[in-house]
């Protein structure tokens, strides 16, 4: 993988609303792939998308929904194609969005394990194969608990190297909020798996 974060920039140098973002509200929050963030755990302090992946690769990240105090809902989730070198764009279809469901364990399988609900399942808002929407939203955020959607950007093999900007825009309680979006394509590309 590359090296994926969350970082605090709101540029969005021209892949969505072609200049600075205001911040996100404090119950959005975003995180690396490699966090599973659990209903009660803490909400993450990061607030923009800035990833790094070489060329045909799939770098993900998440946003997180805190419920507040009240309970919110997730209506919807849509990306801006990422806008790069010389106009070049990388396709809101490249752009691959997920409703983290959650799993319940009873019981740990191992000492770094706990009981509980753990994310998991990973149900696509719309599947990038044969491009028919699913059920993933609305997804209800209970009160004082949160929720994640999982979010894959696929690199094209053929991408120029440089810097892109787009958005990932969430719904919530039927307003739309745009986050940042920054990608970073190294110059090497992976091999086909």
């Amino acid at each position: 993988g590359g090296t994926g974060g969350v970082g605090g920039s709101a540029t969005d140098g021209g892949g969505g609303t072609g200049g600075t973002l205001p911040p996100p509200p404090e119950w959005i929050a975003g995180t690396h792939g490699l966090a599973k963030i659990r209903p009660t755990d803490p909400l993450p302090t990061g607030t923009a998308a800035a990833l790094e992946a070489a060329r045909n690769e799939i770098e993900p990240f998440q946003l997180v929904v805190d419920g507040g105090e009240a309970g919110r809902s997730i209506d919807g989730a849509v990306a801006s194609a990422l806008v790069g070198p010389g106009a070049t764009t990388i396709g809101p279809e490249q752009i691959w969005l997920y409703a983290e469901a959650l799993f319940d364990v009873p019981s740990p399988s191992n000492a770094e394990g706990a009981a509980g609900r753990w994310p998991d399942p990973l149900i696509p808002i719309v599947d990038p194969f044969d491009h028919q929407s699913r059920n993933a939203l609305p997804m209800a955020v209970p009160a004082a608990e949160r929720r994640a959607l999982w979010i894959e950007v696929v690199v094209p093999a053929e991408a120029p190297a440089g810097s892109y900007h787009g958005t990932v825009t969430l719904t919530v309680d039927g307003v739309a909020t745009p986050i940042a979006l920054t990608l970073r394509v190294r110059d090497f590309t992976l091999p086909p798996t």
